[in-house]
């Protein structure tokens, strides 16, 4: 194989070990994967003479492959599927140079070669598989000189070797850009003595730059970007990592893919593949606050009330976009406020009237007769506490004797005064209304006859029939009705009475009723 081998990661978690047998036209892929290395994959390609100067390399994408002989270069495609080689043709056949070095640029659409005492050539292979126009675009970015091989570096650049008694290493600057544009630096990396190279692994006779690597033989872990997620006024968030992965680990032991979060922290998942680990991390804030200005409420005549926002690291906006924690209302009006804590806002309102405070008692100066009794009471806004002048404490009170009555309320809005007057009377007049008589000349109830009880005035008595006629009218107190209409017996039944006289108070008293007439 001499020179002939070189590696590339598989389609799968695996990697191709592809040799070119020598005076053969024969390419052999060998299989390496966590079991091994397997038996190599034969397949042919173009060139089958000598080949054992000279570099053997696949593009970073695993699809071309190329390598350069003595007398020419060839290039193909490589299945990084199956390990096979197909479309092999000869790019180039140089008489005379003999190249010996090859390298992609990381993009793959250049192909770079070299050879000794010779040229450092650079292919575009935008037209490929257009062999013919390919060969065309072979530009030439250095003049002749001690090329040996080529490797691409981590950095993007290509690194050149050279034959002998060169203590630099050169590089291609910018190998993705076309022509003379790629910048070729035979002096990149200055070394003190030649003798320096000769000791570095690969470089016996100034030939090499070492072996080829391919990273990744462990599983390749690649870091997603997740933002950090903010939870306004919520008590969990159902969160799920990205699917395809065999297995699930989070930073907290849990396996499943999909978690219900309850609690502020940074949360890490691994997503475990093939030949893959992913692993996310982000962090998750539950944000949960209560803002409440209380019911809607009244505040006294010229009053005020404090309303209190205060919550610790808040900012606040209220209506009228003052920002202090706390506001205080001395009118009427809707207030309302918004109050803002790491990145959640939540607001309240309250409805605030004006009160119009009063007290009275609602029953006006009065008179009663010695044995009544009246009940009194006090009424007041807004809700008060009461002490009238008898030490009674309460709403309303009983009362029975002559006085003036006064009561004192005290509430949110001050203290308010209110008064009446009784009178008291000595009323033994008690008029008495019979509802049956019996007119049978029996000597008991024969007559209907209205006890007064006292002296009254303007007294009259009507009594009516069910028809509405009158067969009665008296204006004698004394003198009742004995059941007869123009002085013969009238029926038994219900019969209609209308009573009217002045007290002894000069008030009126009218009386309407029924009385049965029975024999």
């Amino acid at each position: 194989m001499t020179e002939k081998m070189t590696v590339t990661k598989g389609a799968g978690c695996y990697y191709w070990l592809l040799s070119h047998k020598h005076n053969s036209s024969a390419f052999r892929a060998f299989k390496v994967d966590g079991s091994g290395i397997h038996p190599p994959v034969t397949s042919n390609g173009a060139w089958q003479g000598s080949i054992a100067a000279g570099q053997l390399k696949i593009t970073a994408d695993g699809t071309k492959f190329a390598h350069p002989y003595i007398g020419g270069v060839e290039i193909g495609l490589f299945d990084n599927a199956t390990g096979m080689v197909s479309n092999a043709v000869i790019l180039d056949t140089a008489s005379g140079p003999q190249y010996t070095g090859c390298c992609f640029s990381p993009d793959g659409t250049k192909l770079y070669t070299s050879a000794y005492n010779s040229h450092l050539a650079q292919y575009d292979l935008a037209a490929y598989p257009n062999i013919a126009a390919v060969l065309a675009s072979r530009t030439m970015i250095a003049p002749p000189y001690q090329f040996s091989n080529l490797r691409n570096g981590p950095d993007g650049k290509i690194y050149i070797a050279y034959l002998q008694n060169h203590p630099y290493i050169g590089a291609i600057e910018f190998p993705n850009l076309a022509g003379v544009a790629c910048g070729v630096n035979n002096t990149a990396l200055p070394q003190s003595s030649w003798s320096t190279f000769q000791s570095i692994p690969g470089f016996p006779y100034g030939h090499g730059l070492g072996n080829d690597f391919v990273f990744g033989i462990t599983a390749d872990t690649t870091y997603g970007i997740v933002k950090d997620t903010l939870l306004c006024f919520e008590q969990s968030v159902s969160v799920t990592a990205s699917p395809g992965f065999s297995q699930y680990l989070w930073s907290d032991g849990q396996t499943t893919p999909t978690r219900d979060l309850t609690a502020d922290g940074i949360y890490k998942v691994y997503g475990y593949g093939d030949c893959e680990v992913r692993v996310d991390s982000f962090e998750v804030k539950f944000v949960n606050f209560d803002i409440a200005l209380g019911t809607d409420t009244a505040i006294c005549p010229d009053g005020n009330l404090l309303l209190d926002a205060s919550l610790a690291g808040a900012t606040y906006k209220w209506q009228d976009n003052s920002t202090a924690a706390t506001f205080n209302v001395q009118q009427a009006g809707i207030y309302n406020v918004e109050v803002t804590l790491d990145g959640c806002t939540a607001g309240d309102t309250i409805l605030v009237t004006t009160l119009e405070p009063f007290m009275k008692i609602p029953q006006q100066d009065t008179l009663i007769c010695n044995d009544d009794v009246l009940v009194i009471h006090a009424e007041a806004s807004p809700v008060s506490s009461y002490q009238w002048n008898n030490a009674s404490s309460e709403d309303r009170i009983t009362i029975n004797e002559a006085g003036t009555y006064i009561v004192t309320a005290t509430n949110a809005c001050g203290t308010f005064v209110d008064s009446m007057i009784l009178s008291v009377e000595n009323c033994d007049c008690r008029t008495f209304i019979p509802n049956a008589f019996s007119p049978n000349q029996d000597g008991n109830n024969d007559v209907f006859v209205v006890n007064t009880g006292c002296e009254v005035d303007n007294f009259s008595l009507s009594i009516f029939n069910r028809f509405g006629q009158r067969l009665f009218q008296s204006q004698d107190a004394a003198k009742g009705w004995d059941g007869t209409h123009n002085g013969r017996p009238v029926d038994v039944g219900t019969y209609f009475y209308y009573i009217k006289f002045k007290g002894p108070r000069g008030d009126d008293f009218v009386k309407k009723g029924d009385v049965v007439l029975i024999r």
